[in-house]
């Protein structure tokens, strides 16, 4: 079955059948056009059957296509700076050297090449493909937003997108939506265009493995955290200089106390009595730094916030700190 062919979306070779941009035996024109449509590139035939026949359509700051070249050809588009190229042979076969990564392009399959990385292809006669295009900036973007900050590593995808699990299946039905939706409507709006673009940004990021792929699965995850978290980080933060228990954490969040405790150990790596060892350890340091008292003991400022064992308290702050609270003590008054 061809990547596209998934009910209720078109069949492959209808996908953008109305939007020809190239149909020509003319090897310069074709090279100018698929300038136009992704980058500039060298283009060489073999033998005296070649015609290029491409179909492509805009999508903001993305763009799908579909081409074949009748007979076979070589396909030299150098280093990929500038967006990343999502491409699956719908007939016959492509052979891809993409920074000494041997790939073998076949039906049923899709690739990812990632920019700053060579790529060299070898299409074969009777070769029919369809491509994907997302510029590097909208990826960068939407990247940024989903994380809630910036980033300085280059993305990178793995070059096989899976299409045998269910994050692959999602993702290429989401492809195929685009497909559809830019093959069928003559008339989009700029903003439906962008949104589209935005859409398959957001589908590579989310479905396909990258290295950016482990950040972006905490970041879901600590935007889903179970309501009980947040309200008892809360209670913590306000009541920290009181005697607290874990039962009146679950009386004050109506919640049992192992169904806490678990949720914290699996969201949060650690109990609700570390939490608040913690803010009360953070609360005792910006005591030590700050209060205006030259008479400030470490002991008694410990004992406010509830440190009743006072070796444990040092040991503890030590750790936590990189020092003594009585060297930070020592450096607020020298």
């Amino acid at each position: 079955m061809a990547w596209l062919n998934v009910a209720p979306f078109i069949p492959s070779d209808q996908a953008l059948a109305n939007f020809s941009v190239c149909e020509s035996s003319d090897l310069q024109e074709a090279v100018l056009c698929g300038e136009r449509m992704f980058c500039k590139n060298r283009l060489k035939k073999k033998g005296t059957d070649f015609r290029a026949t491409f179909f492509h359509r805009s999508a903001g700051k993305a763009g799908v296509a579909r081409m074949s070249f009748g007979g076979e050809v070589t396909i030299n588009p150098g280093k990929l700076d500038d967006f990343v190229l999502v491409q699956s042979v719908i007939t016959g076969h492509e052979h891809v050297v993409s920074d000494q990564l041997q790939l073998n392009c076949t039906p049923g399959h899709a690739t990812v090449f990632n920019y700053h990385r060579h790529s060299f292809f070898n299409h074969f006669t009777g070769t029919d493909k369809l491509l994907i295009r997302v510029d590097r900036e909208l990826l960068e973007t939407t990247l940024q937003s989903q994380l809630g900050r910036s980033t300085k590593q280059d993305i990178y995808f793995q070059p096989h997108l899976s299409t045998d699990t269910l994050a692959g299946q999602s993702c290429l039905q989401t492809l195929a939506w685009a497909y559809t939706q830019l093959s069928n409507r003559p008339d989009i709006s700029p903003h439906l265009a962008s949104q589209i673009g935005e859409m398959l940004a957001s589908t590579l990021l989310e479905s396909h493995e990258s290295n950016y792929s482990q950040a972006l699965r905490e970041t879901a995850e600590k935007q889903v955290l179970p309501a009980v978290i947040r309200v008892v980080e809360d209670y913590l933060e306000e009541h920290a200089h009181e005697p607290i228990s874990i039962a009146q954490i679950a009386a004050h969040t109506g919640v049992s106390a192992r169904s806490i405790q678990l949720s914290f150990q699996r969201f949060r790596g650690l109990s609700p009595m570390q939490l608040l060892k913690e803010i009360r350890l953070r609360r005792v340091r910006v005591e030590l730094e700050t209060k205006q008292l030259a008479g400030t003991q470490v002991s008694s400022t410990a004992l406010n916030w509830g440190f009743t064992h006072l070796g444990r308290f040092s040991t503890d702050y030590k750790q936590r700190f990189g020092e003594s609270p009585s060297m930070t003590l020592k450096r607020r008054w020298g």
